[in-house]
């Protein structure tokens, strides 16, 4: 078996956000065909042990450091300790923003980047709704220098790798989907819970705002129930709104998606795969979402999915779904389908799984990015 190195500051095994859940298929994968550690920066908290023991006896996380938040220059001088009497055959960083610890990943070893998502291609659209971000933000041709550092870049979305492969050639890139978790559900006659599951992300919150200001006023003389799931509550605004219930985080996605009737997603910017999307296809339950939200899997739209992207039609779904238990069953049923056969774990990490374990030499010119 090949020794592989996660390097994250993610704590993924806490399962409150879309890139915790990418990162933990990613480590229960890998950890199962290959010999893997990850390192994870900063201490580990109350009962983060615990979890990682749950996940299974051969996921070996590693914490650099005590603090709780680490400065660059001490998690660079924490990890070149760690690398120092270790080697390894691949090494994956979680994120672009980790790529100054690169230099001190010896030459042998191939460096692989997992993007989550491809920030520069998000910013134009986020900009033409008109939401505000941070002003030192990536340009294409930054992020792209930035990829050029690494052996292999792994996208989790089509039309984001698509255009990677473009700019940096079929060999730089890998589509590296998001494996959810299946579990086919059976549908009630009628319609009870409308579901939303979102961390704090800030395209997340922006969305669900525009959804509790625009749409689901249009369905206040409905009996419906809109359960909002996840850390992202105390950042929405639900005053004077009727139905609306925030249930927090809840640790257990199962629960969730045994209780909910249908799923929305208004998602309205952003990139990368909407991963609560694929699992609430996963989960066999009709899902809402808008044509952003469908990047990825747009050939499912209007049967194994909706996608609506202004307030009427969007609420005008949520109506033709909530009123035909015939044609929710057999959305629900062509989600699964769709997710078996694009998003199971062999189909997603098998090509890397490949990828780790041909005999290639890393790149020699990794410290040398494109102009």
């Amino acid at each position: 078996m090949k020794h592989v190195l996660i390097v994250t500051h993610i704590p993924f095994w806490r399962h409150s956000s879309g890139d915790k859940a990418r990162i933990l298929s990613l480590v229960v994968y890998l950890s199962q065909h290959t010999r893997l550690i990850v390192a994870c920066a900063g201490q580990a908290e109350s009962n983060d042990l615990e979890c990682i023991a749950a996940l299974g006896r051969n996921i070996n996380v590693v914490f650099l450091g005590k603090e709780k938040e680490l400065t660059r220059e001490r998690y660079t001088d924490l990890f070149a300790e760690f690398m120092a009497s270790r080697h390894f055959d691949t090494c994956i960083f979680e994120y672009a923003f980790l790529s100054f610890l690169i230099p001190l990943i010896p030459a042998g070893t191939r460096i692989m980047l997992d993007t989550h998502e491809v920030v520069s291609l998000g910013i134009p659209e986020r900009n033409r709704k008109g939401y505000g971000g941070p002003s030192d933000e990536i340009t294409w041709e930054q992020e792209l220098r930035l990829y050029d550092l690494y052996d292999k870049v792994l996208l989790i979305q089509a039309d984001e790798y698509q255009k990677v492969m473009e700019a940096l050639g079929r060999e730089k890139v890998l589509l590296v989907p998001h494996p959810p978790r299946f579990c086919k559900r059976d549908l009630r006659s009628q319609v009870r819970i409308i579901g939303y599951v979102a961390s704090e992300y800030g395209p997340n919150i922006d969305s669900i705002n525009w959804y509790l200001r625009n749409v689901w006023p249009l369905l206040s003389g409905e009996d419906w129930l809109l359960s909002i799931y996840g850390n992202i509550g105390p950042r929405l605004n639900t005053n004077g709104l009727r139905n609306v219930h925030i249930r927090g985080f809840v640790p257990d996605l199962n629960a969730i998606y045994e209780e909910a009737d249908l799923i929305i997603n208004p998602i309205l910017y952003g990139a990368g795969l909407k991963i609560k999307n694929v699992e609430a296809m996963a989960n066999g339950l009709p899902l809402i979402t808008t044509s952003h939200g469908a990047a990825g899997i747009g050939e499912g739209a209007g049967e194994a999915f909706l996608a609506a992207d202004n307030p009427a039609e969007f609420a005008a779904c949520i109506r033709h779904l909530s009123g035909d238990v015939s044609r929710r069953q057999e959305m629900g049923n062509k989600a699964f389908e769709l997710a078996k056969a694009r998003f199971s774990a062999e189909v997603c990490f098998g090509p890397l799984l490949s990828e780790i374990n041909a005999n290639k030499e890393a790149a020699r010119t990794r410290f040398a990015p494109r102009t």
